[in-house]
């Protein structure tokens, strides 16, 4: 579950830094940071995830 999680953090992130950089930061004001600080949050739960399961 923690490399699924893992994914998909990575992936809203980029979706984030893509509609950033493709778009006018106007068009897009609520989508952009949602995509990028959810992207790191699932990416630092995955983070933990795995470390609690490596012990």
């Amino acid at each position: 579950m923690d490399k699924r999680m893992a994914c998909t953090g990575y992936s809203l992130f980029l979706a984030g830094i893509a509609l950033f950089l493709l778009s006018p930061p106007k068009a897009q004001p609520v989508f952009v940071p949602i995509f990028t600080i959810g992207g790191l949050c699932l990416l630092i739960i995955a983070l933990f995830l795995s470390m609690k399961k490596s012990r």
